[in-house]
């Protein structure tokens, strides 16, 4: 794992820490938590439909958290596994003072997701820090793609 100023912050391989079936979770429980998560993403009225992927099969769960304080941001998240049969990689994508986790944290972990898993080929290049604001993000959209349903 990488800062974002380029300074290794983790190293060595990741490694399994436990199954959650050793901690009491029955195999079918887990397994309608996985099948909800799959129906956010592909069935009519998901909040996560801009999550889908024509290259990948994408699962996952979106959400805010509100603060308590009207003044403070609050935080909208996404958080998704893939591929759905097999899954590899699990990501969570949280952006502060978004509106919600679908519209904006949705597509873009599916691009890291798609990214990871070698389905999508981009060129990467390191860019220079940005210069930050306080505007409400309530949309996501990359050009190089339609936007979905």
């Amino acid at each position: 794992m990488v800062s974002a100023v380029g300074e290794e912050i983790v190293t060595g391989e990741t490694r399994l820490m436990g199954e959650f079936l050793d901690y009491g979770f029955k195999k079918e429980h887990f397994e309608k938590v996985q099948r909800g998560m799959w129906k956010l993403v592909h069935e009519e009225g998901g909040t996560a439909r801009r999550a889908q992927s024509e290259a990948l099969e994408i699962a996952g769960r979106t959400g805010v958290s509100d603060s308590s304080n009207p003044k403070d941001p609050s935080c909208a998240w996404f958080t998704a596994f893939a591929p759905y049969e097999n899954p590899q990689l699990a990501i969570c994508v949280l952006v502060e003072n978004a509106e919600n986790g679908g519209e904006v944290c949705a597509p873009i972990a599916r691009r890291i997701l798609e990214q990871a898993l070698g389905e999508s080929e981009v060129a990467l290049e390191k860019l220079d820090a940005a210069a930050g604001h306080s505007n409400r993000v309530s949309t996501v959209e990359f050009e190089s793609e339609e936007v979905r349903p």
